[in-house]
């Protein structure tokens, strides 16, 4: 799924709302993400995930087509590490954790 799609989805879900309101909301939230990954911070949606950068250490590596090694710098990638609960409904066994929680 792309941003729009995300998007027109949201909208179909809440006609009530304007289709900007709602692209400047979702935009917001990347930026947030965006914003904390970039100062070393986590993002975390209970029930979904967490967002964190990781330091990527600096290598070497080869060129595939010449053969010549290049060094690579240090740099930061965004790791995802989802909730249990999304785990447990991607694997349909959310009941399991229905039953505990009452």
């Amino acid at each position: 799924m792309v941003k729009s799609e995300l998007i027109k989805r949201l909208c179909d879900l809440r006609p009530n709302i304007f289709h900007k309101d709602i692209a400047k909301t979702v935009d917001i939230i990347f930026n947030e993400i965006s914003e904390a990954l970039r100062t070393d911070m986590k993002y975390e949606i209970r029930g979904f995930g967490t967002f964190k950068a990781k330091l990527r250490k600096a290598r070497t590596a080869k060129n595939p087509k010449t053969g010549e090694k290049l060094s690579i710098p240090q740099k930061k990638i965004p790791h995802f590490k989802m909730s249990k609960i999304m785990r447990l409904k991607l694997n349909k066994n959310l009941k399991k954790i229905e039953i505990n929680n009452i």
